[in-house]
């Protein structure tokens, strides 16, 4: 499989199973897990995160209880046995929002040979709905785990920012600082007015991202409105989401970008900044 598009498609289709993220360009192999966990904890089922659910905002807080994570101890550069078996045990534990965990190998590469062999066959017979996002190079696994998992090769600049693809979506920033937007820059097309919208929520999750002390998906230029508060940037990021909606339901686009502007503006003043 190629892609984080790929994977995305998979996950959506299965719902389940054991994926090996591999590349060349480390940052790309991350965007792609940190989409794909995105994905999957998201409960609006929109198919791409909306960002306001409570998955989506646990997820933003690293306090969602279906999540584990194994990565080396403090220390240490290797995963050994006893960490595997502490999170075999986590995950047959009864998920609370999901139907399964998802479990994140970031540094998978770490496992020694005996904590793969331990891994073995939780890889095999994974709880139901359960997904395993494993990261590193295929030739630092073992045959059998490879066996087991689905092969992902991400390659050099799969993580290309769908918030610099979507044309017009800077014409929406403005509206963060109080303004309005630039109409004229604005795509006249409705499928160019949802990329635009598409690729503002996108911006606005990596404001977010920055508010949290997280690393944004993409560079698009959100750091600056990290100062805005939590409250205020997810109540943009709501009426995002909802301006694109009306546009796919074949609302009038100008009266969905002046929703968008008051519905912005009143989260501006009521989130404020901290």
């Amino acid at each position: 499989m190629e892609g984080k598009e790929a994977l995305l498609r998979a996950l959506g289709e299965r719902g389940e199973g054991v994926y090996l993220l591999s590349g060349s360009d480390a940052r790309a192999v991350e965007e792609a897990e940190q989409a794909a966990v995105a994905f999957l904890l998201c409960e609006a089922k929109e198919g791409r995160p909306c960002g306001v659910c409570a998955g989506c905002r646990l997820r933003q807080t690293n306090a969602h209880p279906d999540v584990c994570t194994l990565l080396p101890e403090e220390g240490k550069k290797t995963i050994g046995v006893d960490a595997v078996r502490a999170l075999i045990g986590e995950v047959y534990s009864e998920p609370v929002r999901r139907k399964g965990r998802v479990v994140r190998l970031p540094q998978g590469a770490a496992l020694t040979v005996p904590a793969q062999n331990a891994l073995l066959k939780t890889l095999e017979e994974p709880p139901e709905g359960t997904v395993f996002l494993v990261c590193g190079p295929e030739a630092a696994f073992l045959p059998t785990v490879r066996s087991r998992a689905m092969p992902v090769r991400i390659s050099a600049g799969a993580g290309a920012p769908a918030v610099q693809e979507a044309e017009g979506y800077a014409a929406l920033v403005p509206v963060l600082k109080g303004k309005e937007p630039d109409r004229a820059a604005l795509p006249k097309d409705r499928a160019g007015l949802e990329r635009a919208l598409e690729g503002f929520a996108w911006f606005l999750r990596d404001a977010l991202a920055c508010r949290l002390g997280k690393t944004p998906l993409f560079d698009g230029g959100a750091a600056e409105f990290a100062r805005l508060g939590e409250g205020a940037l997810l109540g943009c990021l709501a009426a995002a989401n909802e301006a694109r909606q009306q546009v796919l339901a074949n609302a009038n686009g100008s009266l969905a970008v002046d929703r968008l502007c008051i519905l912005c503006a009143r989260a501006l003043h009521n989130g404020g900044e901290r």
